[in-house]
């Protein structure tokens, strides 16, 4: 478990012993942190969901980070970017949970059970690439240079939280770890919600299908995902106003969190890891439109040992 954290509401916090008018928070380790914002009120039961968008650069801020938090009222929505220097990554996760547990952590990286090298070509590659890349592109493949690099670069970040206790137990059919770490792709997590078809030209696709789907059509758009997951509730961010490619990827990482946490979500793969993607649509719900589910479901069926996981209410 870690150390103590208190904070007072409306103030700077500090890290320490209590003091009078202190408030104490979930006990994280945050000694090497000089200076954080403030934290929710804890008198409010707040949730919240991670999602990390893995860099494997340690000079560039290519990694991104997105926590959405949520009572009986509203949801907000808070953005960090960082290297992959640990210390930056410690800095930037440590800061952005601020105290809180978090209910179901998305890394947008390959993840196996054991978090060991991958190496190899998965079920979960697979399926989301048969029939489908000429549509919506692919993952890319864990046996590939790059692959490998990610796969390093994730199993980081998920010995990090799992290291300090930050995510809640894994009880989701689909589950690769006993915590609730799961594994995203932006990518195919967009374009499975888009119409048949749907193409940018001289575009990268991640942005394209972001923009497409960030547009404030309520059903049709992110925060109508939002609204189905969590329905009543006021949500602070314009998500058509973000522009950076690393954050609008966390954001998705982020939702797939959500979308796990809330018990609606698809995911696909087999005993060397799942990548989860949203729920099926069902009337004017966003979620993966019928093309694309039928593409999926005859992929896995195909894959001896493969499973696909279909969690809706």
């Amino acid at each position: 478990m870690f150390p103590r954290l208190f904070i007072l509401d409306g103030r700077t916090p500090k890290i320490g012993g209590p003091a009078q008018g202190w408030c104490r928070l979930q006990p994280v380790d945050f000694s090497w942190i000089t200076s954080m914002s403030m934290a929710m009120p804890c008198n409010l039961p707040i949730s919240c969901v991670l999602g990390v968008d893995i860099g494997w650069s340690e000079f560039r801020r290519s990694s991104a980070a997105c926590l959405l938090s949520w009572d009986d009222r509203k949801i907000t929505m808070s953005l960090r970017r960082f290297t992959a220097r640990q210390q930056d990554v410690e800095h930037a996760l440590g800061g952005i949970f601020q105290g809180q547990r978090v209910r179901v952590a998305a890394l947008d990286g390959p993840l196996c059970s054991d978090l060991s090298v991958i190496g190899k070509y998965r079920d979960a590659e697979q399926i989301l690439t048969r029939g489908l890349w000429r549509h919506i592109g692919k993952p890319g493949q864990s046996s590939s240079t790059n692959g490998k690099k990610l796969n390093a670069a994730a199993n980081a970040v998920a010995r990090l939280l799992i290291r300090w206790d930050a995510v809640e137990e894994a009880t989701y059919d689909g589950a690769i770890l006993p915590v609730a770490i799961a594994e995203a792709f932006p990518t195919s997590f967009l374009g499975v919600m888009l119409e048949n078809g749907f193409k940018e030209k001289g575009r990268a696709r991640s942005d394209s299908y972001y923009e497409r789907l960030a547009q404030k059509r309520k059903a049709y758009s992110l925060d109508g995902l939002i609204e189905r997951l969590l329905p009543g509730r006021n949500f602070d961010s314009d998500l058509s106003s973000i522009t950076n490619h690393d954050d609008r990827a966390a954001i998705v990482c982020a939702l797939t969190a959500l979308c796990v946490s809330e018990g609606q979500y698809t995911s696909v793969g087999g005993t060397d890891g799942h990548i989860v993607l949203p729920p099926r649509r069902v009337g004017s719900l966003l979620g993966i439109q019928d093309w694309a589910w039928q593409i999926i479901g005859e992929n896995a069926s195909e894959l001896p040992g493969a499973r696909l996981v279909d969690c809706r209410p």
